[in-house]
C-alpha cells in the first residue's frame, strides 16, 4: 500500500484505510470542485472583464478615432476661416472704417427724408472671430422714404443686417418703423 498514515491529520489516515475505489472517487470528486471553483470563480469573472475592458477598449478606439476627425475639421474650418478673414479684409469692411456706423445710418435716414425720434446703441458682443454691435432706430416717414433708408442702409456696408423690423401707420401717408440693425465687424 503506497498510503502510510505517518502523520497525525485524520484526513489522511482515513483515506490511506478505504478501498482504491473510494480513494480514486474521492480523489476525482476533489479534483471536480477544485476544477469548478476554479472556472466559476476565477476564469468566467477573467472571461467578463475582459468583455467589458474589450468593449471599453473598442469604445475609447471609436473617441480617438472621432477626435482625429474633429481635428481635422478644426484645421479645415480655421484655414477657411482664414480665407474668409482676407476677403473681407480685401473687401474693406475692417474695424477701423466701421467705427462710426451709427451716424452713418443717421445721416442715411435724414439723407431719405426721414425724422430720426429714438436710437439706442447696445452693448458689443465680442465672439472668438467676430464683433457684432447692435442698434435700435425707430424712424418715421412715408412709405417711399422707408424704403430708400433701407436701400441706403444695405449700400453703407454690406455686413450691417436689419432684423425685428416693424411699420405701424401712424397717419395717412407717415408710417413708423422701428427696426433693429446689426453690424458684424471682423476681429
Amino acid at each position: 500500500m503506497y498510503f502510510l498514515p505517518r502523520t497525525r491529520n485524520k484526513i489522511y489516515a482515513r483515506a490511506a484505510h478505504i478501498q482504491p475505489a473510494y480513494r480514486y472517487s474521492l480523489t476525482l470528486f476533489f479534483l471536480g470542485i477544485t476544477i469548478a471553483a476554479w472556472f466559476f470563480l476565477i476564469y468566467r469573472p477573467i472571461q467578463a472583464a475582459l468583455g467589458t475592458y474589450t468593449i471599453y477598449n473598442g469604445a475609447l478606439r471609436a473617441e480617438c478615432k472621432a477626435g482625429t476627425l474633429c481635428q481635422k475639421e478644426i484645421r479645415d474650418l480655421t484655414e477657411e476661416l482664414d480665407q474668409l478673414r482676407m476677403m473681407v479684409d480685401s473687401q474693406g469692411a475692417t474695424v477701423s472704417q466701421c467705427t462710426d456706423w451709427a451716424s452713418a445710418v443717421i445721416t442715411a435716414a435724414r439723407h431719405s427724408g426721414l425724422t430720426l425720434k429714438t436710437y439706442v446703441l447696445g452693448k458689443d458682443v465680442k465672439k472668438e472671430w467676430y464683433c457684432c454691435t447692435q442698434g435700435t432706430f425707430e424712424v418715421s416717414g412715408s412709405y417711399q422714404q422707408l424704403l430708400a433708408f433701407l436701400h441706403d442702409v444695405r449700400k453703407l456696408n454690406p455686413h450691417i443686417g436689419c432684423k425685428n423690423w416693424s411699420i405701424t401707420r401712424a397717419q395717412a401717408d407717415v408710417y413708423c418703423m422701428n427696426c433693429n440693425l446689426y453690424l458684424f465687424k471682423s476681429i
